[in-house]
């Protein structure tokens, strides 16, 4: 079983009045992908869907308060390696995305039709956990697998807040193979 802790840091620094936090974990245990995610701090600051009855697969999470993943397996990760993306939204919400490459030819993933995962609301700390994902059907036997983690969280001021493990470039991108930083 390979387990990781994760922290991520803001790409910009966030106003001092704001102080928020996002840690976690990743857990593989044969092909079983667990993530779980803390989010703490000052939370009233922050716009956090409800959790919804009847979740369902939706696009465009990322508009919002957000939690994403993204992994590639082989070799490490160029702008040609074909790579998967997950959204986890606060609501229950949650979509995967199959890319070819960096950002080309995004498409869902049809052989996920359900992401099972936790939600966890309170004043000063939001946790999502992802369940064990079964991703044999995504990497196969391919290895290492990379992971990069990251979120979006959308302060009620309407400003949104990009968070990574790593940042590599000049704007936020969480699609960048440099991103994927976590080799499992």
């Amino acid at each position: 079983m390979a387990a990781r802790s994760f922290q991520l840091q803001p790409f910009e620094a966030i106003a001092s009045n704001t102080a928020l936090s996002i840690t976690g974990r990743v857990t593989l245990e044969k092909d079983r992908l667990a993530i779980a995610y803390l989010l703490s701090g000052d939370l009233e600051k922050v716009a956090i869907a409800p959790l919804r009855s009847g979740s369902q697969r939706r696009d465009r999470l990322w508009e919002q308060t957000c939690f994403e993943f993204f992994l590639a397996c082989g070799p490490t990760p160029t702008t040609n390696t074909p790579y998967w993306e997950g959204n986890l939204s606060p609501s229950g919400d949650w979509n995967v995305f199959a890319l070819e490459r960096y950002r080309q030819n995004s498409q869902e993933e049809e052989a996920i039709s359900d992401l099972p995962f936790g939600v966890e609301n309170k004043p000063d700390s939001l946790y999502l956990d992802l369940w064990e994902l079964d991703i044999s059907g995504l990497v196969g036997t391919h290895r290492p697998l990379w992971l990069g983690i990251s979120a979006v969280i959308v302060l009620k001021t309407g400003s949104q807040t990009f968070w990574a493990i790593a940042h590599p470039s000049s704007e936020p991108d969480f699609h960048h193979p440099n991103s994927f930083v976590l080799a499992l």
